[in-house]
């Protein structure tokens, strides 16, 4: 299986797809219920979900990267 394929299905997976989410929403509920004078505690939530979106864009450039040299070649 090619690691275009791997990457696609882990992305079609419920489980890791709610997983993902479930992990989100605990950062975003760190930060809706931290105190006003928790700043450290509402950067580092933010932080986390920053990482977790930038780990699920990595695994989609992935997925779409035969996609992408396929129409690379149509231009030229």
């Amino acid at each position: 299986m090619r690691i275009e394929e791997k990457a696609k299905r882990l992305l079609e997976n419920e489980f890791f797809k709610e997983e993902i989410e479930k992990l989100k929403q605990n950062y975003i509920q760190t930060i809706v219920h931290s105190s006003i004078e928790d700043i450290d505690a509402r950067e580092q939530a933010f932080r986390m979900i920053r990482a977790i979106d930038q780990i699920y864009a990595h695994f989609e450039c992935i997925a779409v990267a035969d996609k992408m040299e396929e129409k690379r070649w149509k231009i030229f």
